[in-house]
């Protein structure tokens, strides 16, 4: 290679280079030497090229411009207007080369590029075609290799990037050939589908396009289904008569097959019926839950949902970032990267029903055709892990199938209480802006005046904590302007400014009040936004005349157009209507009646006239927060939740549109807050979920000795751990827990009481021995679920103070950390053997065999090595407690009936189902059962050393739920099979209390 060297763009030429490289920015030491990036990522970069027919001698290494400095990379618009300096020169380095093609490594590189942002993980593998200063070049954006090697999960990508660059080549750099020669040719119209049904195929892969994507919008239609029984061949079938119909929107293919009516609509519905509810026809797709809604609008429903590759390239890879089928198959079928590029870039899919015909073949055949390769493939690949699939087919497949119906339920809002609650956080969001402003020094308000006083605003926020101008705190937290400091920042962005994270930075600061009303504003303010919002809200907003009463010239002109000439200056409201007025109203009045002229009006263009002279503006508002998901509001409103098993790394479970996961938990937010959850009028609430049950399989996973005792003798480990942490017994503590004493005469018997009175105040001597051990055993929860990963002292102040509102200092702190290792020895044996399997294999496993791949173990960033160390010991868990739940779950759906009882959430491990009045403790007896009789020696070998226990309760909504014990109040410890649950299993059991457990680690 020989280097050329412009003032501000370093460019290292190879002998025949044809390709342009755009790197990513770099640093100034690698910049001065005349490179374009780092040696690892240039070797990275130069593998991956060779494994697909490139050289070095193919490629021309440009910088977007000179190193950024450190300051400018504060802010992404920072960054920008830095890179903006050297652009034009930028711009002439590429016209130079005149390039066959040019890669973009990173969103840097692809932004100086265009001249505009845009997001590296939507632009990444779509071979596109842009303007350069006014020529044309291909383009394909690439992950930048710096970022691979900081993120090594995500080299599978880069590697397949390099594979669509040498398709690409085979093309000449032809885009449009390109994505033609990714679209099969075998796609046709099909009307009838006889031929399919006189012998059925035993698979097919299934797809359908519709009108919008909300089922429940009354526009929703079925526009086409598509299916594909064979490699290379699609079948359309159009449904959407208007659509179909339409002279202006055929193509010659269209032209020449049959209209549809509402006869042939009806016989191929049939068809679809009788083809989609054959238990021997398996049916894959690609996210099918959406598509088996769809069918159910028509009435039809999917009888044997095979696999969906979605769910399949999870299986195979959980770490990518995008699980479309655009991603997937240009990962697993870089052959057909780009097929529907086009139409994705130029078609809005809320309205397929005015797409040309000869677009929509290509594109709808093209889904199904490469569903069916896609399923081939990654069927292969995930049956090379006989645990991995066992998981699949066993768990995830049919919690799928279980969500269907639980989308389909929903679940109810109360509205009032929605709308209560609305009004009790705006009120609350107004007092804490109001307090926190008036301590903020004018003058740092005058400095901030013209971008605005928002603590939505980081700088503003940076500012009154850190900045020279800022609030100043004494020693206790108050503040003083004359003689309290500064605060001094403990966490810093990767920008360099002092984060405003109610999570990892201002818990270090809560001891000030005004710090612990920011945090307070932070949460309410998401509430708002993400949770409550606000309904709908429509109004006419008066247009305003000038001073001599003339409208605005917009008004006027549409009222020309309407041939209204008159006068349009009024002098205040008439007295008696303007006659002209009246006649042009009348003119363009929607219904001809007998009105008084004193009430006419009409609406032109979103504006409304009256006979008085007034003229509105139609302004409206959509719905935020829970208010734009809610469906029948008029009638029994209630929200659909959409499930995902695909969108966490985890496994755990997901939902979005509503996200119904993240229920708050605590406080009286939380409380106001589930409230607007009720059931259906004549159902009632059942909550059963796993009891500590992070901790248990952490204990099983770890053979910790002094965990399973606990467990195995009935104990309840947050008073073990409170009585280890006070150093007292167990036997005193859980004494102590059903104890009347009153506390201050027993103060000197038990550690930290005084304090604990103290802080009482003057209801000291009303304090009990339980109250004061309640609150310990509550304290022992933040320890527990804090250190049982690993969990670091300094980092478990905040954990404490965040999640729990616990406040421990340093010393407190360090101490309760090795009291806690100390008596759960076994934990930090399994943490270190954890770290040590997965730096030598890259994977963990879950006890019941579900794969965790962490590639990014091999990073060159000792953070990401880091986050990837704390996933390996935390994911087995988390994925094996999600999947106890989703296994209850779906036996649950499988065996009960949906008009008696049915599941209206899941969240994490816990299910949450609606039961008629009548058969409550039927179902709760029952869930309880299938949550603690999980067949996990017949689907997985596995023998459970401690019981698995799951706690139940019923209320008229979420937050009004209290245990249940049984309609004559006997505890149900193991609740009852049902009469109705299913032989396919049997109950497990658990070892006796004095059999040896064998330690399980991952090794499976």
């Amino acid at each position: 290679m020989t280097e050329n060297h412009w003032p501000n763009i370093n460019v290292i030429e190879g002998s025949q280079a044809k390709i342009v490289v755009v790197c990513d920015l770099t640093t100034k030491a690698v910049w001065e030497r005349g490179m374009v990036m780092t040696i690892p990522a240039l070797d990275l970069f130069k593998t991956e090229a060779e494994r697909n027919g490139f050289g070095p001698e193919d490629f021309v290494f440009v910088s977007p411009s000179r190193p950024i400095a450190e300051e400018d990379q504060a802010t992404e618009s920072k960054t920008a207007k830095a890179m903006g300096i050297d652009r034009a020169e930028f711009l002439e380095v590429i016209k130079a080369y005149q390039p066959e093609i040019i890669l973009t490594l990173g969103k840097w590189a692809l932004r100086q590029l265009k001249g505009n942002a845009i997001k590296i993980t939507t632009a990444r593998g779509t071979a596109q075609v842009i303007d350069v200063a006014g020529q044309e070049y291909p383009v394909l954006p690439l992950l930048s290799p710096r970022e691979v090697l900081r993120f090594p999960e995500r080299k599978v990508i880069f590697r397949t990037d390099f594979m669509q660059l040498a398709s690409l080549k085979e093309h000449g750099y032809d885009v449009d050939q390109f994505r033609e020669g990714a679209q099969g040719k075998g796609y046709r119209w099909c009307l009838d589908l006889a031929h399919l049904l006189d012998n059925p195929p035993q698979q097919i892969a299934f797809d359908c396009e519709t009108v919008g994507l909300d089922r429940y919008d009354p526009r929703f239609e079925l526009v086409t289904v598509q299916i594909t029984t064979r490699k290379g061949e699609s079948l359309v079938v159009p449904l959407h008569i208007e659509w179909w119909n339409n002279p202006e929107l055929m193509s010659l293919e269209s032209a020449a097959a049959p209209r549809l009516t509402k006869t042939i609509r009806k016989k191929l519905i049939g068809q679809l019926k009788e083809l989609l509810e054959n238990p021997k026809v398996a049916v894959v797709g690609h996210n099918l839950k959406y598509d088996i809604h769809a069918m159910r609008t028509a009435g039809v429903r999917i009888a044997n949902w095979y696999a969906d590759t979605m769910q399949l390239a999870f299986v195979v890879d959980e770490n990518m970032q995008r699980m479309g089928l655009d991603d997937c198959v240009r990962r697993w079928l870089p052959q057909f990267a780009g097929y529907a590029d086009e139409f994705n870039a130029n078609i809005d899919k809320s309205n397929m029903h005015k797409v040309p015909h000869s677009q929509f073949l290509g594109y709808a055949g093209g889904d199904t055709e490469v569903t069916w390769r896609l399923a081939g493939v990654l069927l292969d690949e995930a049956k090379r892990d006989i645990l991995q699939w066992g998981t699949f087919i066993k768990v995830q497949m049919p919690a799928l199938r279980a969500f269907v119906g639980m989308e389909e339920v929903g679940v109810g809002i109360n509205t009032t209480a929605l709308t209560e609650f609305g009004v009790y956080l705006e009120q609350r969001h107004a007092e804490l802006q109001a307090k926190l402003l008036d301590q903020v020094p004018p003058t740092l308000l005058r400095a901030h005046e013209e971008k605005g006083c928002r603590f939505s605003r980081a700088d503003f926020v940076i500012d009154c904590l850190f900045g020279e101008d800022s609030i100043r705190f004494l020693e206790d937290g108050t503040v003083d302007q004359h003689n309290g400091s500064r605060l001094k920042a403990k966490v810093w962005t990767k920008g360099g400014q002092p984060s405003t994270s109610s999570t990892d930075h201002l818990p270090y600061f809560d001891h000030c009040e005004w710090v612990r009303d920011l945090m307070e504003l932070s949460k309410v303010s998401k509430m708002i936004s993400t949770y409550v919002g606000h309904d709908l809200k429509e109004w006419q907003q008066p247009i305003k005349r000038t001073k001599t009463g003339l409208l605005p010239k917009v008004v006027r002109d549409i009222l020309a157009e309407r041939g209204y000439v008159a006068p349009l200056q009024v002098a205040g409201r008439l007295r008696e209507p303007d006659q002209e007025i009246v006649n042009f109203i009348r003119s363009n009045y929607p219904i001809s009646a007998s009105i008084p002229d004193r009430e006419l009006s009409c609406k032109i263009n979103g504006i409304t006239f009256d006979t008085m002279g007034r003229v509105f503006r139609e302004c409206r508002e959509e719905a935020t927060g829970f208010w734009q998901y809610l469906k029948n509001k008029e009638t029994a409103p209630r929200i659909h939740p959409s499930f995902h098993l695909h969108r966490t790394v985890t496994g755990r479970a997901a939902s979005s549109n509503p996200n119904g996961q993240n229920l708050p938990k605590r406080g009286a937010l939380a409380k106001a807050y589930r409230r607007i959850f009720i059931p259906t009028e004549g159902y009632t609430f059942i909550e059963c979920d796993l009891s500590q049950a992070e901790l248990r399989i952490a204990a099983w996973m770890a053979g910790e000795p002094e965990m399973l005792r606990i467990y195995r003798t009935g104990g309840d480990i947050h008073s073990a751990t409170a009585a280890a942490v006070m150093g007292v017994s167990e036997r005193v503590f859980n004494a102590g827990l059903h104890s009347s004493t009153l506390l201050h005469t027993v103060a000197a018997e038990w550690p930290g009481a005084n304090s604990y009175l103290l802080a009482a105040g003057s209801k000291m001597m009303e304090v009990t021995l339980k109250a004061f051990l309640d609150y310990k055993r509550f304290a022992a929860k933040a320890i527990n679920f804090g250190f049982l990963y690993g969990m670091g002292w300094r980092k478990f102040q905040v954990y404490a103070r965040v999640e729990y509102g616990l406040t421990f200092t340093e010393a407190e702190a360090q101490a309760i950390r090795k009291t806690f290792f100390r008596k759960y020895a076994g934990l930090e044996e399994w943490h270190d053997q954890t770290r040590e399997f997965v730096k030598d294999r890259g994977f963990v496993r879950a006890l019941h065999g579900a794969l965790r791949h962490l590639p990014n173990i091999e990073s060159d960033d000792e953070g990401v090595i880091g986050g990837a160390s704390r996933q390996s010991i935390n994911s087995p868990v988390q994925r094996f407690a999600s999947d106890l739940g989703l296994i209850a779950l779906s036996r649950f759906v499988r065996d009960c009936d949906h008009d008696r009882m049915r599941p209206c959430l899941f969240i994490h491990d816990s299910n949450i189902i609606e039961a008629k009045h009548d058969c409550v403790e039927e179902a709760a007896d029952a869930l309880k059962w299938y949550m603690q009789s999980q067949p996990l020696m017949e689907w997985f070998g596995l023998e459970s050393p401690i019981p698995i226990i799951a706690d139940i309760s019923v209320g008229v909504n979420l937050e009004q739920m209290t245990a249940w014990n049984g309609r004559d109040g006997t505890p149900n410890l193991l609740g009852r099979k049902p009469e109705w649950a299913s032989d396919r299993e049997t109950p497990l059991g658990f070892r006796g209390v004095n059999q040896p457990v064998k330690k399980r680690f991952i090794h499976r």
